[in-house]
């Protein structure tokens, strides 16, 4: 859904007090909201084509909600077409209903930018942590500069 503004509007008068007070306290936070809304979902395509010029391929994601089994977040993963793309992945397990048997789970994984304006605000504020520990998990899986002998690998291990 794509949102229609109206950069040429005024900022209205109100007759209650307390609303004109409200309003011009708070007046900037709408007045700069569509162009905060554009700066973040910039830097989610920008991190996730940076990311992809530089052939990151491993898989990672950090958890950025976890509570019995249940969780939400951000993952570098492969997307339905095979691609590394940055994504927002959910996984909700359910019980079965009487205790014995098989539960049901719902996952769902799809690049960040596509996710619904507050899923992507919510986990915008997680790309910092994000950038932290994809850097770790691919500065420790790189090949070593120079051949190693199993002996040796497996002593750093």
């Amino acid at each position: 859904m794509k949102l229609v503004t109206d950069s040429t509007a005024t900022s209205p008068t109100f007759n209650l007090p307390e609303l004109q007070q409200a309003f011009q306290e708070h007046a900037q936070a709408f007045d700069t909201y569509e162009e905060r809304i554009t700066k973040m979902s910039a830097d989610i395509v920008a991190l996730e084509k940076y990311l992809s010029s530089r052939g990151v391929g491993i898989e990672y994601t950090l958890k950025t909600r976890e509570h019995r089994g249940d969780y939400e977040g951000l993952q570098w993963s492969k997307d339905k077409n095979g691609k590394f793309r940055l994504l927002y992945v959910s996984y909700a397990f359910y019980p079965h209903p009487e205790g014995d048997g098989e539960g049901t789970h719902d996952h769902d994984s799809r690049p960040l930018i596509e996710t619904p304006l507050k899923t992507r605000i919510e986990m915008f504020k997680f790309l910092g942590m994000f950038v932290h520990r994809l850097a770790a998990q691919v500065s420790t899986n790189q090949y070593p500069a120079t051949s190693q002998t199993r002996a040796e690998v497996e002593a750093e291990l």
